[in-house]
């Protein structure tokens, strides 16, 4: 029923890059809880200031992010679904995040989803490889 992220699984990264940005965001973090690690995978994905979607002294996300100049409509909706894997509200219906990303890119953010939570139900993941 569910696609489950095992203990020993080996995480998955676009490329070095966001493997590199995604870990050193991480380190400045003061948790490095599933909802932390989720929110770290997605701003590196986009390759946005994290200084301008997260607070380091208050361990927060900015609730302005959204509203930086430098926001295009692919980050907006990527930073809307960590804002909604952060705290539960709903700031993106998924299928708005889906609908941008397509195939080269959805089985990222459905690993965001996976670090979150810990597994991703199959009913989103029809057609993929699990």
């Amino acid at each position: 029923m569910f696609n489950e992220i095992s203990e020993d699984s080996e995480m998955k990264f676009y490329d070095e890059g966001h493997e590199n940005r995604y870990f050193a965001i991480l380190s400045r973090m003061r948790n490095n809880n599933e909802r932390h690690a989720a929110f770290a995978y997605l701003v590196s994905f986009v390759k946005v200031p994290v200084n301008d979607c997260f607070d380091f002294v208050k361990d927060e996300i900015k609730e302005d992010m959204l509203e930086c100049e430098w926001i295009g409509s692919g980050s907006e909706r990527v930073l809307k679904l960590a804002k909604n894997l952060w705290d539960f509200k709903l700031h993106a219906d998924v299928s708005d995040v889906f609908s941008y990303v397509g195939d080269e890119y959805a089985e990222f953010m459905f690993y965001a989803i996976q670090i979150r939570y810990g597994y991703v139900p199959y009913l989103y993941c029809a057609g993929k490889d699990a």
